[in-house]
């Protein structure tokens, strides 16, 4: 089996973009040659990636071959706190891939309503969009969709006036049956 030594021409590190928003889905390529250039044919290789300055804590990540793809490896991990960050594979840490990772701002983004959006949230809930100059068909939809919803009600059965009553009435039998046996 080939070995992955270090040299720029024999790894070569792509990603789907530059620059990530945190949480956001970092794909990873790696294309690996190993010494004759002959494709490496690993069932997995290792990477790690951390922050670019400092000693910061690095993450592994395995990369899994591509089928149909010789030497062509991918893996995927979240985007982690905003920073500059490095991509490198064991053992060639001689090949960096650079990208950056910020924080969302969603204040800058768009602010348009996403009707597309809506109606199917609104399909996938079993709910309804409605539009502003629809909104004269909210009531009779809402009263034609209303369900009988069961709670369970929890009684207290000392503080009701029927238990009171049936103890009362054993305590009078008792009473009752005391004075015609004229027990004390």
């Amino acid at each position: 089996m080939p070995r992955l030594l270090g040299g720029s021409k024999r790894t070569q590190l792509t990603t789907d973009r530059q620059n990530y928003l945190t949480g956001d889905r970092v794909s990873v390529y790696a294309r690996l040659y190993g010494v004759g250039f002959e494709p490496v044919q690993e069932a997995a290789v290792q990477g790690i990636y951390g922050l670019k300055e400092g000693h910061s804590v690095k993450s592994e990540v395995t990369l899994r071959p591509i089928p149909e793809q010789p030497g062509l490896y991918r893996a995927e991990f979240v985007a982690p706190a905003p920073g500059n960050y490095q991509f490198f594979i064991q053992p060639d840490l001689t090949t960096p891939l650079d990208f950056n990772v910020v924080a969302p701002q969603f204040e800058l983004g768009e602010t348009a309503m996403n009707e597309t959006l809506l109606r199917e949230m609104a399909a996938a809930s079993g709910g309804a969009f409605f539009r502003e100059e629809d909104l004269h068909r909210l009531p009779e939809t809402i009263s034609a969709k209303t369900e009988r919803v069961r709670s369970p009600l929890e009684v207290e059965l000392w503080s009701s006036p029927l238990y009171f009553l049936l103890l009362l009435g054993v305590v009078t039998m008792e009473w009752l049956l005391r004075k015609r046996s004229e027990l004390k």
